[in-house]
């Protein structure tokens, strides 16, 4: 039985690393947020309701959290979802589309 094939096949295996890839930005990101918010990691994953480990895998960028999550993330930091993809980094246009394509499927799933 070929690995891939429990995780959808090799050509999805290679989207899900290709969007991390773009998405390491967001981990610098996040990670700085945090520290800046005064919050410790642990206070952080409390109050939105993730745990340590999760938070974690977000801050090196072995996870993408989800559209809800993002938005929580925004919510207790009390910043936007354009102050999440704004200024240091830079993100790229692709950065953007593959944060708001993560909020639409998130979305989608809600309307669905």
């Amino acid at each position: 039985m070929d690995p891939s094939s429990s995780l959808g096949g090799s050509s999805q295996v290679c989207v899900i690393i290709e969007e991390r890839q773009k998405m390491r930005w967001l981990s610098k990101k996040l990670k700085q947020l945090v520290k800046d918010s005064g919050m410790s990691q642990v206070e952080f994953s409390k109050a939105i309701g993730v745990s340590r480990t999760t938070f974690t895998k977000w801050i090196t960028n072995n996870q993408i959290p989800k559209g809800w999550q993002l938005l929580k993330i925004c919510r207790v930091l009390d910043i936007t979802p354009t102050d999440l993809v704004d200024g240091g980094e830079n993100p790229t246009e692709e950065d953007i589309q593959l944060l708001l394509d993560i909020l639409d499927i998130e979305i989608g799933k809600c309307t669905s």
